[in-house]
């Protein structure tokens, strides 16, 4: 079959060119017939390295070649004409129509191709560096994480649905300890009941913690969710445990356990627990609270949230407190943060029923932002 385009002289070229040498032998032939001096060991792929060089041959060059290579029988075209300037391969081409629109057919000879020229070279980093940029930039407009989708098991979550800026902060140190989760919001509503007719004297505390997590990892049954509950008391209280919304694994004091459950990376995923905690009063006078730095009177109590060394990140958390049997008061500024065995205090949130009077149900409230552990929040008040 006659041989007619130019690619396709290329090709049976470099077919016969392959065949008939080694690495140092072409490495030879194209300094003997091209003055080109090429270290053999270069040439990593003979067939995508031919492809590059026939390709920047000028007509005639690449004729004569196949024509001493015994394929001008083949080869449907004119010879050149006297008028065809037949310039040395290493010559300034200043009049050859440039080859750049002349391309490879595989992807290897492609770099070759591409590698061969410096300013296809720089052209084609250029190009790489804005499109990777105009991905990063476009997935960043529209919220979403664009590394995730690269990395599986980063979390894949579109952060501007919770329009939350400080959210990304959150999830950068949950990632950074290794955490399966972040927590979004974790709410603690504690009920106190006083019962002066009891022998002794008691109040009853009914616990209920609601936490809304985001998923960084996949985690399931079969493994640690890394979800770890504990209720403690450090007035000796009773506790008594209430089974929550997962499946939980109690140790033995029963107030302490891991909470199980199956959820992908990027869910949100709620979990609910709790526990009633029954103390006799009076309590005793001058408890330390908040690391030492809070003295309390036999009438005043504080209830919180410590997050141990190795416990969660919580971006917000909420604390609801209240009384349908007593009339309970906030402590100067009672809503307490610690951190670094330092102690800041601000007002807390006050909502009454509208009936008013001496014993109008109300309840004390605050929040807090960015838990990290290590730090302790709770509302410090009186009865």
């Amino acid at each position: 079959m006659a041989v007619n385009d130019r690619k396709s002289i290329v090709a049976e070229v470099s077919r016969i060119l392959q065949k008939k040498y080694s690495r140092y032998g072409l490495a030879e032939f194209l300094n003997k017939r091209f003055g080109i001096d090429i270290d053999p060991d270069e040439i990593r792929h003979k067939g995508a390295f031919l492809e590059v060089l026939l390709l920047d041959l000028t007509e005639d060059q690449l004729y004569q070649l196949a024509k001493d290579l015994g394929l001008d029988s083949e080869i449907d075209r004119k010879a050149p004409t006297p008028s065809m300037q037949v310039k040395d391969f290493n010559a300034e081409k200043q009049d050859e129509p440039p080859v750049d629109s002349q391309q490879p057919s595989t992807w290897i000879g492609f770099a070759f191709w591409v590698a061969s020229s410096k300013k296809r070279l720089v052209i084609s980093l250029l190009a790489a560096i804005f499109l990777g940029i105009l991905l990063i930039g476009t997935g960043r407009v529209l919220g979403y994480d664009v590394f995730a989708s690269l990395f599986p098991r980063l979390v894949k979550v579109r952060v501007s649905q919770f329009n939350d800026p400080g959210l990304q902060s959150c999830i950068d140190e949950a990632r950074k300890r290794g955490k399966a989760y972040v927590i979004l919001a974790a709410t603690q509503l504690v009920e106190l009941r006083f019962q002066p007719e009891q022998n002794p004297r008691t109040r009853m505390a009914t616990v209920r913690m609601v936490y809304t997590l985001l998923m960084l990892k996949d985690v399931s049954q079969s493994e640690n969710t890394e979800f770890f509950e504990a209720f403690t008391s450090d007035n000796r209280a009773r506790i008594e445990r209430w089974y929550g919304s997962e499946r939980e694994t109690a140790d033995a004091s029963g107030s302490s356990y891991d909470v199980i459950f199956d959820a992908k990376a990027g869910e949100t995923r709620t979990v609910i627990t709790g526990a009633t905690y029954i103390d006799e009063l009076p309590l005793p006078q001058n408890r330390s609270a908040f690391g030492q730095n809070t003295s309390l009177a036999e009438n005043e109590d504080t209830w919180g949230y410590p997050n141990v060394i190795d416990g969660d990140i919580i971006r917000e958390f909420t604390i609801v407190l209240w009384s349908p049997t007593n009339r309970i008061v906030p402590v100067g500024q009672a809503a307490k943060r610690l951190t670094n065995r330092t102690v800041r205090g601000a007002d807390v949130n006050i909502s009454e029923s509208p009936r008013g009077g001496e014993f109008s149900t109300r309840s004390l409230s605050a929040k807090w932002y960015n838990l990290f552990p290590g730090e302790e929040v709770g509302i410090q008040f009186a009865w």
